[in-house]
């Protein structure tokens, strides 16, 4: 199962656009948006609720790839969905192949740490954090009852 880890960059006062990183493992290796040229940081409350979207998307579909750019950064990750089995990809690099729940439960696992933490630090502009927030509940709600 592939783990999808956030975590933000920028030195308090967090706001919702606070620039951070994702940290992405799994069976097969990882990919980062750390130490690239040019800088891959991302906007990560922004990148997370697009992440959740773009899974959403891509199990709806049942079949196919789905690109994710994160958010004000050049970092893609491709995930392709095949015969109930996603496989997540950084360029030419494997990451992960796990099965569709695996993968659907990585990337809320991830959003949720990522809120959790944001809770906790955003001080300003706190829309970014209000849409993540919104974007993982209905990611639940849909997690809870797959298509």
């Amino acid at each position: 199962m592939p783990s999808f880890a956030f975590s933000v960059d920028d030195d308090p006062p967090h706001s919702g656009f606070s620039l951070g990183h994702l940290d992405v493992s799994g069976s097969d290796g990882t990919a980062t948006t750390r130490g690239h040229v040019p800088d891959e940081r991302l906007m990560v409350y922004l990148a997370a609720a697009q992440l959740l979207w773009d899974v959403r998307v891509l199990v709806d579909a049942g079949r196919g790839t789905r690109k994710f750019v994160g958010t004000d950064s050049s970092f893609t990750l491709v995930f392709s969905l095949k015969k109930a089995e996603v496989e997540t990809r950084h360029g030419r690099q494997a990451i992960d192949v796990s099965t569709v729940d695996d993968f659907r439960a990585a990337v809320l696992d991830g959003a949720r740490g990522l809120y959790e933490l944001g809770s906790a630090e955003v001080e300003e502009d706190r829309k970014p954090l209000d849409d993540l927030a919104a974007a993982i509940a209905k990611y639940e709600s849909w997690h809870r009852h797959p298509p």
